[in-house]
């Protein structure tokens, strides 16, 4: 299943699925990764009712988290579901933001801390480093040109750049990212005049420049991808409380998603 342009809806017509998010943590037993105990709600659940939830099996992962993901299944909505590391997302193969991003070194080549993320096509094309527009065989496996314009489209579509998002979802999305509303709207309009993958890397890399790194980022991007059509509602396991809670701005009162 893909995006549409927009963002909106997935191309056959299905909007994108509800997910739930947690922290995984190493289990003393197995020294394996696996989510936090004790989750009691899946992510269709309506009201603060408990589910009626048991472990079913664990999902290879290829791409994104480089460790199995647990299936969990909830008999109370009749279905399966994966559990995300906080930061990912359903079909993601990149995770959102830098791990510990607070505790990048100062020496740090600048936009190191984003290698891995969303925004790693963005910083490397602001840096001038393009992918192979013509393949040949032979050539050594790296980035292809449309791949690297995929992605950097996606990522000006998570900060609200693209002219396909609404106004009043922009404005929610800059208030969930932190980000001072004149700057983000300035940001938006160079964006749009952007004409190369280098322009519109740069812009976004004006954008992370900006945004507050510290505290909840993976859950306000979780929020700003949601409101724009980019993925489903995402919930969060709180296992200090045993609780479901949703990112800021993306609770059920948040306002319509995606382009008006």
């Amino acid at each position: 299943m893909r995006e549409t342009p927009k963002g909106e809806e997935f191309s056959h017509g299905v909007k994108p699925a509800a997910f739930l998010c947690c922290d995984y943590v190493v289990d003393q037993k197995t020294a394996r990764l696996r989510p936090v105990e004790g989750i009691a709600s899946c992510a269709r659940c309506v009201t603060a009712e408990r589910c009626a939830i048991s472990k079913h099996s664990w999902r290879s992962r290829k791409t994104g988290p480089s460790f199995p993901l647990r299936i969990l299944r909830c008999r109370t909505h009749a279905h399966y579901f994966t559990v995300y590391p906080t930061g990912y997302t359903p079909h993601g193969r990149q995770r959102l933001s830098p791990i510990a991003s607070t505790a990048v070194a100062p020496n740090a080549a600048p936009g190191g801390q984003w290698e891995g993320t969303v925004f790693e096509a963005a910083v490397g094309a602001a840096a001038g480093k393009l992918g192979l527009r013509e393949v040949i065989h032979g050539d050594p496996v790296e980035p292809r040109y449309a791949t690297q314009r995929r992605r950097i489209g996606r990522a000006g579509l998570l900060l609200a750049l693209s002219a396909e998002t609404g106004e009043r979802v922009t404005e929610v999305v800059a208030q969930s990212l932190k980000l001072l509303g004149l700057e983000h709207q300035s940001a938006r309009q160079a964006f749009s005049r952007a004409r190369t993958l280098t322009a519109r890397g740069a812009v976004i890399v004006s954008v992370l420049q900006v945004m507050p790194l510290t505290g909840t980022l993976d859950t306000r991007l979780l929020a700003a991808g949601f409101l724009v059509g980019l993925w489903g509602r995402p919930a969060l396991w709180d296992a200090p409380t045993s609780s479901r809670t949703f990112p800021p701005f993306a609770a059920s009162s948040a306002p319509p998603r995606g382009p008006p």
